[in-house]
């Protein structure tokens, strides 16, 4: 007969086994992630390790989640968009509130805030220049887009958007206001003179005038699809 002393021995035994052999069934999970999965977990690890979580949970808990991601990878779903951001998983992982922790929010890679910024400022310009000419029909003196200035909206309007993005104040801080107010201006100033250049510098038989609502259309879909994509890829730090 095991006494209660022999029984929590063996129980811990049986623990250990167990754990060294999740842990190297780990390891052979983690090669079949693809490689953007593999860098979520690599960060996630490194974030658990920062956040002193129990390094026994931490094998159970990545046990299941490669299991999921592995499975749902399938279907070109990744980690980021299964679990959020890096940080956000860890904070959930280790039972803390991501929005009582001021300054740990994760912004997403800078093309994806680039690409956000590009429809949503080219889309919403489109739409007010459009909409302009289309009423200056009525009177003969339409100005809308040219062809080259349509692309430069939308290429100028992500890099504008990246540059508010980099300066935006915390919420609840006025720290920096200043720098962020004269950055709206400059980039604002940039993006105008840019725009009058490329109507004035392109020759109109390559850069022909485009019918306005056509590029409302343009505008529209730019805004559409900027909303649909950053849901669909779950866009974190943009302007709105």
């Amino acid at each position: 007969m095991f006494n209660k002393k022999d029984e929590s021995q063996q129980e811990s035994f049986v623990e250990e086994d167990h754990l060294e052999m999740m842990e190297k069934e780990n390891e052979k999970l983690f090669l079949k992630l693809t490689n953007k999965n593999q860098d979520y977990f690599v960060q996630l690890d490194r974030r658990l390790e920062e956040q002193s979580f129990d390094p026994k949970q931490k094998t159970i808990v990545l046990n299941q989640m490669f299991l999921e991601t592995i499975d749902f990878q399938k279907d070109a779903i990744t980690a980021r968009r299964m679990y959020g951001t890096v940080t956000e998983q860890a904070d959930k992982i280790v039972g803390l509130d991501p929005q009582l922790l001021e300054g740990e929010s994760e912004d997403s890679p800078a093309w994806m805030i680039y690409m956000d910024g590009a429809l949503l400022l080219g889309g919403m310009f489109s739409i007010i220049n459009g909409f302009g000419a289309w009423r200056s029909l009525t009177v003969g003196s339409a100005t809308s887009l040219s062809l080259v200035q349509l692309i430069m909206n939308f290429a100028l309007g992500g890099f504008v958007a990246m540059a508010l993005n980099k300066y935006k104040p915390k919420p609840g801080k006025t720290e920096g206001m200043l720098k962020y107010t004269a950055v709206t201006i400059v980039s604002i100033f940039s993006f105008v003179l840019l725009m009058g250049l490329a109507q004035f510098l392109v020759p109109s038989v390559i850069n022909p005038q485009l019918p306005p609502l056509m590029v409302m259309a343009i505008g529209v879909i730019g805004l559409l699809l900027k909303w649909y994509l950053k849901k669909e890829l779950n866009i974190k730090g943009t302007l709105f």
